[in-house]
């Protein structure tokens, strides 16, 4: 099939993504992106459940993105959802998938951890164009976090752990600004929950972290603005939409001083930094510190940007080929 106009819907635990494209002869074109903060973890992600206020969030976000793939012309069989850790860790998360296919008409894939990593990779592959020497890839999500060590010619390893922005924040920062002593634990915990990960660098000395998306085009635009005023911001996000620039890149030094003005600073002051969305103020703060644990613990001094991830993956490695073939 070709010609078709696809929206692809990213159900996250604090954020739903979607994209809408034009997909020809192979290749797509990027039409619309949205974001809308669902905070599905909220409250309930520790109990293993989706409660009833986020699914009310998660229903009004769908009604907006209804309104965005219909006016873009997205035929009703064209609307590819999936969702990530919460719902493969909500009791309820079944009957709610089930919900959605009866209110909005698509059915939801729950991807496992493993799925979540491969799309990601793909995702990250078209993007950045890996290169001969090996990479750690890594996706912050509000429930998981996904790693990879690949190259060029193959994935060497992956795995997703569930260590996500949401809940370092419920079990970690009980202050604002956060705590030394509250970074310490957290980095403690992080030691002893990616032993996996730890052992896989080991083996295969990745020399440089690649970020998808979300965390890391907030990290992006923040460094962005600080060196070129936030009038400049719209070009930033104009050449990652067009793909004109595959990826941002800043060293260790740029990240670690960034790193320093995100976790010193108030939720007030978060938010009036140039190039903050307002929905990430608060996560930025968990999610730099793993950032900045992999960094530091890894001893890799670049940190690149990629401007594809979970969705774009999922698209490229899903979407389009069951489109090629239907």
């Amino acid at each position: 099939m070709q010609g078709s106009r696809v929206a692809v819907i990213d159900i996250g635990t604090n954020t739903l993504k979607m994209l809408v494209a034009q997909v020809e002869n192979g290749h797509f074109e990027m039409l619309h992106k949205a974001q809308i903060n669902i905070r599905l973890g909220a409250d309930g992600l520790s109990q293993g459940l989706i409660n009833m206020a986020a699914q009310d969030r998660l229903e009004k976000a769908l009604s907006r993105c209804r309104q965005i793939w219909q006016e873009a012309g997205v035929p009703k069989n064209q609307v590819f959802a999936f969702a990530t850790s919460a719902f493969r860790n909500a009791k309820n998360g079944p009957r709610i998938a089930q919900m959605l296919k009866s209110q909005f008409g698509f059915s939801l894939a729950i991807l496992s951890g493993e799925e979540e990593v491969s799309y990601m990779c793909c995702g990250v592959a078209a993007a950045v164009g890996l290169g001969s020497q090996n990479a750690l890839l890594m996706d912050i999500g509000g429930g998981s976090v996904e790693w990879a060590i690949a190259n060029e010619r193959k994935v060497l390893w992956k795995k997703s752990f569930e260590v996500g922005g949401q809940r370092l924040m419920e079990q970690y920062i009980r202050q604002d600004p956060m705590q030394d002593l509250d970074i310490q634990r957290l980095d403690i915990y992080l030691e002893t929950q990616l032993i996996r990960l730890s052992e896989a660098v080991f083996r295969y000395s990745p020399k440089l972290l690649i970020g998808a998306a979300g965390t890391f085009d907030t990290l992006a635009a923040l460094d962005f603005a600080q060196e070129n005023g936030a009038d400049a911001l719209p070009r930033l996000i104009d050449e990652a939409f067009e793909l004109k620039t595959p990826h941002y890149e800043m060293d260790y030094h740029t990240f670690e001083g960034l790193f320093q003005k995100i976790v010193r600073s108030k939720q007030s002051e978060r938010l009036a930094m140039p190039g903050m969305p307002p929905f990430r103020a608060d996560m930025i703060v968990p999610a730099s510190c793993l950032v900045r644990f992999v960094m530091e613990q890894y001893e890799l001094e670049t940190l690149q940007v990629s401007a594809y991830g979970l969705k774009e993956g999922y698209l490229l490695d899903c979407v389009m080929p069951a489109l090629a073939i239907s």
